[in-house]
């Protein structure tokens, strides 16, 4: 994909959300946010640009400048509490530890962690996952989630890890 093409696609980007059902009798209503593009009448998932998001800094920050403003624009009406989708790569790029330092509605956006393994880290090697970020998060005032539990990061080891987070 062109990086002409690839900016054109970020701004077709918008979230779907799914209800999550708690079994706990919870009375707060939860969804969950699904990224998707149109694409010739149809959304679905962004595959292939959400991988160059991934890789590369400058489409990622135009990315995170077009989530947040769909965002403050949704939570600043509602009181129902959101889960959004972080990939691992993400934790590493400071325009998304900005993005969610600066958001507004903390209280209502559960961040969920994907298993997608990241392509480049600077923690150390043995750690699994990024544990000073994902606490400096919680600290941020934000409820951690992990996303498909048991598959790829998203271990009983990275459970044990995130525990007190």
């Amino acid at each position: 994909m062109t990086n002409n093409k690839a900016r054109k696609s970020i701004n077709n980007l918008c979230f779907f959300r799914q209800k999550i059902c708690n079994m706990n009798d919870s009375i707060q209503e939860e969804y969950e946010l699904l990224l998707r593009e149109e694409v010739s009448g149809k959304y679905v998932f962004p595959e292939q640009l959400f991988a160059e998001l991934m890789s590369d800094r400058e489409l990622h920050k135009l990315y995170i400048e077009k989530i947040s403003k769909i965002l403050n624009d949704l939570l600043k009406k509602e009181k129902t509490i959101y889960s959004l989708n972080i990939d691992y790569q993400e934790l590493y790029y400071s325009e998304t530890i900005a993005f969610l330092e600066s958001f507004n509605y903390k209280e209502k956006l559960k961040i969920e962690l994907t298993e997608r393994i990241p392509l480049y880290r600077n923690n150390h090697y043995s750690e699994i996952v990024p544990r000073e970020i994902i606490k400096s998060i919680k600290q941020m005032g934000y409820d951690i989630a992990l996303d498909d539990f048991l598959l790829g990061v998203n271990s009983f080891r990275s459970l044990i890890d995130l525990h007190p987070y």
